[in-house]
């Protein structure tokens, strides 16, 4: 029984570590988000970063915000021009993905680790804080008039490709932690 107990505790402590929703969101479980960091730059930026913002909060468990964050969204947009100059009356977007995972598992390692010296941690900290990893790069285009249309397929293709997966790695994370838990209050001399 006691085996048990420190195997559901070690799972409950991976839960913590591996997901970054509770490390870096609300606490609360109803109001768990994934952050994502959003930077867009080049022409029409302000106007591109409100269509994407709009549509990453549209999705119930996204926050952006640039504290934290799981995922990096870097959004580069033009307006594409003839070599004579002349502009196309078209838009492209350039979207890069980088992700955190990795900074936030071996931040929650570095912290146990040097929990009780703190210039070690300090000195940890300040390593790790580059380490991201590149996930993919896409470029959409469309005409001006689609520009909201362009965002919200983008936006769309980030949820599918990527935020999708951290939602079926958090369920399958907090079935396996209740079946875990369901198991102990078990009597195991019982049929």
């Amino acid at each position: 029984m006691r085996r048990k107990a420190l195997e559901t505790i070690t799972l409950i402590l991976f839960y913590l570590m591996l997901n970054p929703l509770s490390i870096f969101g609300n606490q609360d479980q109803k109001d768990l988000k994934i952050r994502v960091s959003l930077s867009v730059s080049g022409d029409s930026k302000d106007e591109i970063y409100s269509y994407m913002a709009r549509e990453l909060r549209s999705l119930n468990d996204v926050l952006v915000s640039e504290n934290e964050a799981r995922f990096e969204l870097h959004v580069v947009a033009i307006f594409p021009q003839y070599t004579t100059g002349v502009k196309t009356g078209g838009i492209s977007i350039a979207t890069t993905i980088l992700d955190n995972y990795a900074k936030f598992f071996v931040s929650a390692i570095v912290s146990a680790a040097f929990k009780d010296k703190p210039e070690l941690k300090k000195l940890a900290d300040n390593s790790i804080q580059h380490l991201t990893t590149f996930t993919n790069i896409w470029i959409n285009t469309g005409s001006l008039k689609e520009m909201k249309r362009v965002c919200e397929s983008i936006i769309a293709q980030f949820d599918t490709q990527y935020l999708e997966n951290v939602r079926k790695n958090i369920q399958k994370i907090r079935e396996n932690i209740t079946q875990e838990v369901r198991s102990l209050g078990k009597n195991p001399h019982s049929p």
